[in-house]
């Protein structure tokens, strides 16, 4: 028989590479990649309606359609907030079920690891969804300050029109 691991539900043997189970650990352990694509996809397309805010801009004509792109960007920003924050639950989960296992092992390394770097309180670490976050944050200020400062020109153009 083989290795088997005590958990809180029920021994199970340790799962093999031809295993469904070590699909599920595999498909566990790329959370940070996946975190890490929709982080690029959503950064491409946040930075590529700062781009066409330039090009709009120098269009008197396109003032409505310059208004669209904050209007695009803003959800943009928080879905990638959401997203992000959804990630860093997962991985909480996921840490979780591994310093519940290392409770069964005769070493806990991410549980020192854990202890060593302050709970990721003090100077030690600062946690990557917190330094992450802030990108998607920036990007929704930089939506908010556009989108007032082309709603203000949206508004002096169409008050011009009206009374000339």
């Amino acid at each position: 028989m083989g290795v088997e691991t005590a958990c809180k539900w029920k021994l199970q043997p340790l799962p093999t590479p031809d295993s469904k189970n070590f699909e599920s650990l595999h498909a566990k352990k790329n959370v940070s990649a996946r975190r890490l694509a929709s982080s690029r996809y959503l950064l491409a397309v946040n930075v590529a309606l700062v781009a066409l805010y330039g090009f709009q801009a120098q269009e008197a004509d396109s003032v409505w359609l310059t208004l669209l792109l904050p209007v695009l960007g803003i959800p943009g920003s928080l879905l990638w907030l959401q997203i992000i924050r959804s990630h860093k639950k997962l991985n909480e989960v996921k840490f979780a079920i591994i310093r519940e296992l290392e409770e069964h092992l005769p070493a806990a390394a991410f549980a020192h690891e854990w202890r060593l770097a302050n709970r990721g309180k003090g100077s030690t670490y600062r946690p990557v969804t917190e330094i992450e976050s802030w990108i998607p944050l920036g990007f929704l200020a930089l939506h908010l300050v556009l989108l007032v400062l082309f709603g203000l020109r949206a508004l002096s153009i169409g008050a011009a029109l009206t009374s000339g």
